[in-house]
């Protein structure tokens, strides 16, 4: 873990003027529910001028829901989604980056997922699609969390996707990353859960970094003025790049190795804790 270094620019403290959050695990209690001690806490942010996003792997559609509950509709106005891919203005609509994954690159990884035999779900840029070769228990669930059409697809398929999770046993998801590191074809994050990975698949030079820094170039705030807060392998750019960056407790090990803080778990209001932390006792 690096040490907070409280940085001056001409002299002047420097106080945090822009929080990411991601939301499972982080900001949420389970997957489907706000932590309520995290929505006091990011609405008391709000109220001092602070501009607080959600920086998240879900599309928009399963994640407009906690915007609208922490207030963001009404203070920083946008979020970002599939990981980087789609960073929207919530109030207009508009789309600040719209960058889906090269079609040569998904006829790629589809073919990858069909040799290493591993379960495939894409992220249709049609909100109500979710593309996958063949259904399996894990695509089941996450068709589930997603409420998406199902449509099998191929190597010889044309289709557009934002975002792809290939998932299945360690030894194979990691043989896997290790050829998609080798061919530098896209953006990969490899998360363990115990016996089963996962790979989340973006285009190249695409993260939860590269939608906040857009959105801090825009709002001219400097990276150094940035807390992001995450637990998972698809939040570690964004953590390494930012000021503040802040891992929960109960991370995946390489997060919790270069973030500048810890703060509690999920459950027990981490993100709350790290904003009261930084922010709200300070001010």
């Amino acid at each position: 873990m690096k040490n907070i270094k409280l940085e001056k620019i001409n002299g002047v403290m420097m106080k945090i003027k822009l929080v990411a959050l991601d939301l499972d695990k982080t900001l949420l209690k389970n997957h489907f529910e706000l932590h309520p001690e995290n929505i006091v806490a990011v609405k008391q942010a709000q109220e001092l001028g602070v501009k607080v996003i959600i920086a998240t792997g879900r599309s928009p559609q399963s994640s407009y829901k906690f915007a609208r509950e922490l207030g963001l509709y009404e203070t920083s106005e946008h979020m970002v989604c599939f990981n980087g891919a789609y960073v929207i203005n919530l109030r207009t609509g508009e789309l600040l980056v719209d960058k889906e994954i090269a079609s040569g690159t998904i006829k790629q990884i589809i073919n990858l997922a069909k040799n290493y035999k591993v379960a495939f779900w894409g992220y249709s840029v049609d909100g109500n699609i979710g593309y996958i070769l063949k259904k399996t228990f894990k695509i089941w669930l996450i068709q589930k969390l997603n409420r998406r059409k199902i449509v099998k697809v191929n190597e010889n398929s044309d289709v557009r996707m934002y975002k792809i999770l290939l998932l299945g046993k360690s030894k194979r998801i990691n043989s896997l990353a290790l050829e998609l590191e080798k061919l530098q074809i896209a953006e990969i994050a490899v998360s363990d859960k115990g016996k089963s990975r996962m790979i989340e698949v973006n285009e190249l030079n695409i993260s939860k970094a590269s939608g906040i820094k857009h959105l801090a170039k825009m709002w001219n705030i400097n990276r150094e003025e940035v807390m992001a807060i995450g637990d998972g392998m698809n939040d570690y750019k964004m953590i390494e790049w930012a000021g503040y960056g802040i891992a929960m407790k109960d991370s995946e090990k390489p997060l919790l190795a270069i973030a500048n803080d810890i703060t509690d778990t999920y459950n027990n209001g981490g993100v709350s804790k790290a904003i009261h932390k930084y922010i709200l006792d300070i001010n």
